[in-house]
């Protein structure tokens, strides 16, 4: 048992030194590689930046034309829409002088009616119409073939 005992010490003992041999060490960096490989770093971060800057100025350009293409649809839609009103006015308008073309034709000959109507029946007359007048006119005519009766 103490056998046992001693060999497993001594497993447990080069097991644990083991994983401290594990480690390896970094070999020294002198001050001018730190210098460099921070000038690298420089150079890579400054070329980024410039890359940010040329992508915001493209997403700019971009922006740019789109907004111009909306201002010019914009427009076209509103010079359309101008064009509609001014169409549905000038189709008001017609009809509206159509009406009254159409109209004025039946308005004289309706007057033009009416006056030989007034003239021919003479409603002005004091004796009366001329209808009436000659309704009495043929009453006082005696018929055809005498008064034999």
């Amino acid at each position: 048992m103490k056998n046992t005992l001693v060999t497993l010490l001594l497993f447990a003992t080069l097991t644990i030194s083991g994983t401290a041999f594990a480690v390896e060490v970094a070999p020294r960096i002198s001050d001018r590689e730190i210098v460099e490989r921070l000038t690298r770093l420089e150079e890579r971060f400054a070329r980024l930046e410039e890359g940010q800057k040329a992508m915001q100025r493209h997403l700019e350009q971009r922006i740019t034309g789109l907004e111009t293409r909306m201002d010019d649809r914009l427009d076209a839609q509103w010079n359309l829409t101008l064009v509609l009103i001014a169409a549905i006015f000038g189709l008001i308008g017609f009809v509206v002088w159509d009406r009254k073309t159409a109209l004025k034709p039946l308005e004289e000959r309706l007057g033009r009616i009416e006056n030989d109507l007034e003239r021919d029946l003479d409603l002005k007359s004091s004796d009366g119409s001329r209808f009436t007048r000659l309704m009495e006119a043929l009453r006082e005519v005696p018929p055809p073939g005498g008064a034999a009766g």
